[in-house]
This record gives structure tokens, C-alpha cells and sequence, in this order.
């Protein structure tokens, strides 16, 4: 059953839901449309790429598949970048976006215990990352359709599912900090900051021999997305289901022992 304040906060970003679900099917479209008209090309085109600039964007020899060429041209970036926006956001505004604006009292003050309320709002940004990373699984399979363009659809499925993590991994970041520090400004910049940490982390890693331990600490290594689309999930991908729990848990204490004056 859907509650009241997960209906309420899927509401009142119903208009961003569109835009990048959106945004992201049609993209998946195009990539799909567009892989025979590259994929002789590629080998060409490796040839012309700077050093170092694959760990960036992924392995390009591999683009002349499918699989890899999703790897690259979509979810190497544009799917993690848009999941972890709306992830950072969502979990910082979640909570902090009442306590801003002076009502959240007022909220705490209602029959609604704090567990539903706090279970409301993360059921909300479940929501909206499932839909906008449906959104991109869906442009693939009727990509897949209307092109040529053969590609494992349960694969995709596991690489938007891994999205899907990773969004949630910041999300419940951004939430912990908010429920932590009750500001929401300071969860948003911590929480991008934490982004661009483990982001730059993961690409460093790669190019720097001495420091690939450094990958570990980054969710973006356990995206992994380009071995996703190949073989699907791996065991390390256990890794995106634990971290986003353990943040939970720690927003949800820390809200359920916080003092507002209620």
C-alpha cells in the first residue's frame, strides 16, 4: 500500500521523473539506433583517443558490441550520473526539505510515528530511481526492437538494476547526513562531495598502478557496468544492496532519536 507521504513526496517530483526518465529513454534509444553506424568505425576511432582517457568513459575497443557499446556510450556515464543526482538530492531534501521550511514539527506532531514517516520518504526515492532506471531498460529493449541490435535484455536489466543501487548507495548518504546534521545544504554538499571523491577515486585507480586499493572505496567500482552487460551481476555486487541498508539504518536511528522540541 502506498502512504500518503510516499504518494506526496513521488508528487511533487512527478515533473523531474518525466524529464529524465525521459531524457534517458530517449537516449537509450538513439545509442541503440545508432551502433551499426559506429560500430565499424571503432577501431579507428580507439586509435585517435588520448591515454588514460578510457578510464574515464570505459573500454572502447569493446564498443564495437553491443554490450560494450552500451557500456560506454550510456551507462558509463550518463546512467550513473543522472541516478546519483536524483539520489543525492532526494536523500538530502527527503527530510530537510520540511525542516526548512519550518513544518516538519508540525509533521512529527501527527499520529504518523516517525518510522513510517522516515520509511515514507526512502519508499519515494526507491520509486523515482525504479522509474527513471526502468525508463532507460525500456528504451533498450524497443531499441532492440526496431534496430538491429542484439543484446541481452536480462543483462541490461542487472546493469539498470546496479544503477538503480548506486543511486540508492547516495541517496541514503545524503539522507544519513541530513538526519545527522538537520541540514540540508550541508547533506547536498558533503553528499556531492562524496560523489566527486569516490568518482575521481575509481578513475584514479585505473591509472595509477600503485593505487588500485583505492577502488574499493568507491560504490562506482562495484557498478562495474561493463561486466554487468557481458555476464551480468557479480558477487561484488552485493556490496550496492549492503551499503544503501547500512546508511538507512543509520539515518533511521538517528532520526528516530533526534530532538525537535516535539
Amino acid at each position: 500500500m502506498i502512504s500518503p507521504i510516499m504518494l506526496r513526496a513521488i508528487k511533487k517530483r512527478r515533473l523531474s521523473t518525466i524529464i529524465y526518465s525521459a531524457g534517458l529513454f530517449s537516449f537509450a534509444m538513439m545509442f541503440a539506433a545508432l551502433f551499426q553506424d559506429f560500430a565499424k568505425d571503432i577501431d579507428q576511432l580507439v586509435a585517435t583517443i588520448p591515454s588514460g582517457f578510457e578510464a574515464f568513459i570505459g573500454n572502447m575497443a569493446a564498443a564495437s558490441t553491443p554490450p560494450g557499446w552500451l557500456a560506454v556510450e550510456l551507462y558509463g556515464l550518463f546512467v550513473p550520473m543522472i541516478l546519483t543526482i536524483i539520489g543525492t538530492g532526494f536523500g538530502a531534501s527527503a527530510i530537510g526539505e520540511e525542516e526548512d521550511s519550518g513544518t516538519l514539527e508540525l509533521l512529527l506532531a501527527s499520529p504518523i510515528s516517525r518510522s513510517k514517516i522516515l520509511s515514507g520518504k526512502v519508499f519515494a526515492i526507491m520509486a523515482q530511481l525504479g522509474i527513471v532506471a526502468g525508463a532507460v531498460w525500456s528504451g533498450i529493449a524497443l531499441g532492440s526492437l526496431l534496430f538491429e541490435f542484439d543484446i541481452s535484455l536480462n543483462n541490461v536489466f542487472q546493469a539498470s538494476l546496479s544503477g538503480w543501487l548506486l543511486g540508492m548507495s547516495f541517496g541514503m548518504a545524503t539522507l544519513a547526513i541530513q538526519s545527522i546534521t538537520k541540514s540540508r545544504s550541508k547533506a547536498l554538499g558533503i553528499g556531492s562531495g562524496i560523489v566527486a571523491t569516490t568518482y575521481i577515486a575509481n578513475v584514479v585507480s585505473k591509472l595509477v598502478d600503485y593505487l588500485g586499493f583505492i577502488k574499493y572505496f568507491s560504490p562506482f567500482y562495484y557498478f562495474d557496468e561493463s561486466y554487468i552487460l557481458h555476464n551480468g551481476m557479480r558477487s561484488l555486487s552485493i556490496i550496492l544492496v549492503i551499503l544503501p541498508v547500512i546508511l538507512f539504518l543509520i539515518a533511521y536511528s538517528s532520526f528516530r532519536n533526534r530532538d525537535t522540541g516535539v
